[in-house]
């Protein structure tokens, strides 16, 4: 439904353990401006009015960093 979505390498949808009804949905993008372009864009307003009714509480968005190592064998 969503398509392809440039700059969008992947995506997790998450459960919280202790709050079945609570979850989280991490992004990892390409870069900041992609990102902002599909936020702002018509596609993301189509698909939220789909999932709007699935939100019950609080939704937010935030943007993090994301950095790792890698352990050496």
């Amino acid at each position: 439904m969503r398509g392809e979505v440039k700059g969008l390498k992947n995506q997790w949808l998450v459960r919280d353990q202790n709050d079945p009804d609570s979850g989280y949905s991490i992004q990892l993008w390409e870069t900041d401006e992609d990102m902002n372009a599909f936020w702002k864009s018509g596609k993301r307003k189509e698909l939220s009015a789909i999932l709007d009714p699935f939100y019950t509480n609080q939704y937010t968005v935030t943007p993090c960093d994301v950095r790792f190592a890698l352990k050496d064998n």
